[in-house]
């Protein structure tokens, strides 16, 4: 009996350090600040520090092995091409199908990228700048046209410059309270032109007006999932927040890579980007008046994709549990995203 027992704990001995001397095939993605290539082309990221501290957490080495998206890792890691895949992976039920995953080592929520809000004060001074600016080019214009209908009505009921600028006014406005009107042929001719051109400005008027107060709904931004829809909205392909929009009915556009998204922003070529928090809080840090919105009830665990069935599953679950509650990963989350 004690034999067998002994045979029994030197098995489990061998299989405890199987992967000391194995060097694991690793899928990754570039995903900024879960793993990225630095200038010198190596490998880091929040992601990839916990990748290094599990190597030395169970024992193992490894070799990484770059892909164009999240679609690739999946399909590498449900073959077995690799041993496992890490970069920002969100676990999804569906994903689940596919492949294995680790417990969550990272948490977030869906995230909206959007100019931010204007204040109700910067709002009234840029609102009250463009309603002086109509209000005194209406009076220029009304003192034009009464300077040019006093010199060609001589004679007539309108004397005088200010005159010609109430006549030119109640003329636009189409009060016509007929106080005032010209009498001579040339004052007509003027006045008939006043009066058609009168008819486009007023228009051009009220749609100017019209335009500039509704700039209020557009400087509140996009905050909350219901504004999305009356917005352009891209998502990167593949992504979870593209699965909740699709449910949702909201139309998008779905792009290779947050970059891809996140240039088309800074061209103007869309309104919002939705995507994980965390990582447009990342990338937002760059962007002028930009602000990141979190999305109620969306949260998102990020986790290491295995191999259904892998060996390695157990052993990286008790590496993450353990690496979790040390000091050293509450730094390591600091140095990306600032201290809790």
């Amino acid at each position: 009996m004690k034999k067998i027992l002994a045979m029994f704990l030197l098995t489990m001995s061998v299989v405890s350090t199987t992967y000391a001397t194995e060097s694991l095939n690793i899928a990754v993605k570039t995903a900024p600040p879960f793993a990225y290539t630095n200038a010198e082309g190596e490998w880091e990221g929040l992601s990839i520090d916990l990748l290094n501290r599990l190597s030395e957490e169970v024992g193992f080495k490894y070799t990484l092995f770059p892909q164009p998206s999240l679609e690739r890792m999946f399909i590498v890691t449900g073959e077995e091409f690799v041993d496992m895949s890490i970069a920002a992976i969100s676990l999804t039920p569906e994903r689940e199908m596919e492949v294995d995953f680790s417990h969550p080592y990272f948490s977030t929520t869906m995230g909206i990228l959007a100019k931010n809000k204007t204040s109700s004060l910067d709002y009234a001074i840029w609102l009250g700048q463009r309603l002086g600016a109509i209000l005194l080019a209406l009076v220029a214009s009304m003192y034009f046209v009464g300077f040019i209908i006093s010199r060609v009505d001589k004679g007539g009921e309108i004397n005088g410059i200010h005159e010609g600028a109430w006549w030119g006014l109640v003329t636009f406005s189409t009060t016509g309270y007929g106080d005032e009107v010209p009498v001579t042929n040339a004052g007509k001719v003027v006045a008939s032109i006043w009066i058609v051109a009168s008819l486009f400005l007023i228009s051009i008027f009220t749609g100017y007006v019209s335009s500039t107060m509704t700039v209020k709904k557009l400087s509140e931004t996009t905050t909350s999932l219901a504004d999305l829809y009356d917005v352009d909205v891209q998502v990167v392909d593949g992504s979870t927040a593209e699965i909740k929009l699709a449910e949702l009915g909201i139309e998008y556009k779905a792009v290779a890579s947050l970059g891809d998204a996140i240039n088309n922003f800074k061209a103007g070529k869309t309104d919002a980007i939705v995507y994980d928090k965390a990582m447009l809080d990342y990338v937002s840090k760059d962007i002028e008046d930009v602000d990141v919105f979190p999305i109620e009830n969306s949260d998102e665990y990020y986790g290491i994709a295995l191999p259904q069935g892998s060996e390695l599953k157990e052993q990286i679950n008790l590496g993450i549990l353990k690496i979790l509650s040390s000091a050293k990963w509450k730094a390591d989350k600091a140095a990306y995203f600032g201290a809790e």
